[in-house]
């Protein structure tokens, strides 16, 4: 045998030949088994050891159909099924499968296809088709402890004993019939009892099962043994108490075989399903995926025009702050201060002219630098306009009063609002209300208070009014109208809303006429 590796301690056990692969396998002990095919000229090796021992399998016999599928009887590991055929693949079987035990001395092919295996406890038959076994045990009157079995093409089997032989035909040799019937006994789903059946329907979150089954006999004395399986998956051996758990099973079709293990034809069918939820189900993954991207969308669509949106108004904002700017930097209001100024200085007033002249670079100033943020803060604000007032005065000869009030909250607090927000609303009652007043002193009164969150401006003169202005149609007009309109706009933008930030009263004497003009200007801080 010069096709295995050669060792004096090596302990063959069987040969066999597979006509259809034309291959010699032989079986030696704890080292599986060697294949050899004689037309390659090759060995294959087959340790067939179960893990982790590295132990080979304990193969007594050999025996097959000579159709490229063999069998291996395993002292101590069941019987072994292996497809030459197909990069001999191995499949083993032991009790779990229905074998009586794990211990098998022989095994031997009929002539209908049948394996039959000789245990300590009797004669099994294996049906390969159906992968099923059949005891043929002592308690049923056939010789235990079969070390050997023969078959001939007549369909005998032949069985060695003491003084003699047993010999049977398998046409003949019937297996018993099951002694009892298998039922379904109990069944609980999520601790609630339901009426047996053999067909259920559960909704989804009803996947904590249990079944017991029952087994009705004949004979009060007789024990069995019951197996079950799950989706045609490996038979497993149901408990004492013949019941059967599962905790969480997820959703899908369930079929439930039990068997009685000497008789498995007779098998018992259970089947169920458990639906699966609705937040699972396809339809439902496909409409919460449309409608996720058409949220997305339309997230994107919104924060795409919010974008827009702000960029318009941060141009709008400092478009209106340019604007603004050119309407307070007027190139014929710092004309007639310097003209003003120069005055002083022609006639060698140089107090009045030094004064004037710090408080007008002192408003530039303030107007370029206040020109550079959207917000100042409140104090530096009521400064500028301060300056502003000052020039104003000295440019209308002193000819009204000037008073100024604000909380003291707002000039020590950090407050901040537009720069000159008001200042073309004092412009305009300066201009139009107090310049063409004759038969009284002229009053402008400022005053700033904090109420509620709110700056609230109060711009009150007691001039000519806006009916007797529009009517002798005061020169510069178009500007302070314009200058006016811009800090509508600056103020509704820093409010955010439009209406109600600006409004305009004309006052009334006793007599009904005109007695001056109220300007109310409110700012959100």
């Amino acid at each position: 045998m010069d096709f295995i590796p050669a060792a004096s301690e090596k302990e063959y056990a069987y040969l066999y030949y597979d006509s259809l692969t034309h291959s010699l396998v032989t079986a030696v002990y704890n080292e599986g088994i060697y294949i050899y095919d004689i037309n390659r000229r090759q060995t294959r090796h087959l340790l067939l050891n179960l893990h982790p021992s590295q132990r080979g399998a304990a193969i007594a016999n050999i025996c097959g159909n000579n159709k490229g599928t063999i069998y291996l009887a395993d002292i101590n590991n069941g019987l072994y099924r292996i497809n030459l055929l197909v990069n001999d693949t191995v499949k083993r079987y032991t009790s779990l499968q229905g074998l009586p035990g794990n211990i098998c001395y022989w095994c031997t092919t009929d002539n209908a296809g049948y394996v039959w295996i000789a245990t300590p406890t009797g004669v099994c038959r294996m049906d390969p088709e159906k992968e099923t076994f059949t005891d043929f045990g002592i308690d049923q009157g056939h010789p235990g402890n079969a070390s050997f079995l023969s078959a001939d093409q007549s369909g005998n089997i032949y069985q060695p004993w003491m003084d003699g032989y047993y010999s049977w035909n398998t046409s003949s040799f019937q297996a018993d019939p099951p002694r009892g019937k298998i039922y379904l006994r109990n069944c609980m789903m999520n601790d609630t009892a339901l009426p047996e059946d053999s067909v259920y329907h559960f909704a989804a979150g009803e996947n904590n099962l249990s079944f017991q089954f029952g087994y009705l006999l004949l004979s009060e004395n007789s024990t069995v043994d019951l197996e079950y399986r799950i989706n045609n998956a490996a038979w497993l051996q149901l408990p004492e108490n013949h019941a059967v758990a599962f905790s969480s099973l997820a959703p899908g079709s369930y079929h439930i075989q039990v068997r009685e293990k000497k008789f498995p034809d007779a098998i018992f069918h259970l089947r169920f399903t458990i639906r699966t939820p609705v937040w699972a189900r396809w339809w439902f993954i496909v409409l919460s995926g449309m409608l996720i991207t058409a949220a997305v969308y339309y997230l994107f669509r919104r924060r795409l025009n919010t974008i827009r949106k702000e960029n318009a108004l941060k141009q709008k904002i400092a478009a209106t702050e340019m604007m603004a700017l050119r309407a307070q930097m007027n190139p014929h209001f710092i004309f007639n201060c310097i003209s003003s100024i120069d005055n002083f200085i022609l006639g060698n007033d140089k107090e009045n002219a030094s004064h004037y002249l710090n408080q007008f670079a002192k408003l530039i100033r303030n107007i370029l630098d206040n020109s550079k943020n959207d917000v100042i803060p409140f104090w530096k604000d009521w400064e500028t306009l301060s300056f502003y007032l000052e020039i104003e005065k000295l440019r209308n000869n002193n000819s009204f009063i000037c008073k100024m009030e604000a909380d003291e909250t707002l000039l020590n607090g950090h407050y901040k609002i537009p720069p000159l927000v008001i200042q073309p609303y004092i412009e305009n009652a300066i201009h139009h209300g107090l310049r063409a007043l004759k038969n009284r002193q002229g009053i402008l009164t400022i005053t700033a208070k904090l109420r509620e969150g709110i700056l609230e401006y109060r711009i009150e003169d007691n001039g000519i009014g806006r009916e007797q202005a529009a009517a002798s149609r005061y020169m510069h007009v178009t500007h302070q109208s314009y200058g006016m309109q811009l800090s509508r706009e600056r103020i509704e933008l820093f409010n955010d809303q439009s209406g109600n930030s600006v409004t305009i009263t004309d006052l009334k004497d006793d007599k009904g006429e005109a007695s001056g003009t109220l300007v109310v200007v409110l700012l959100k801080v």
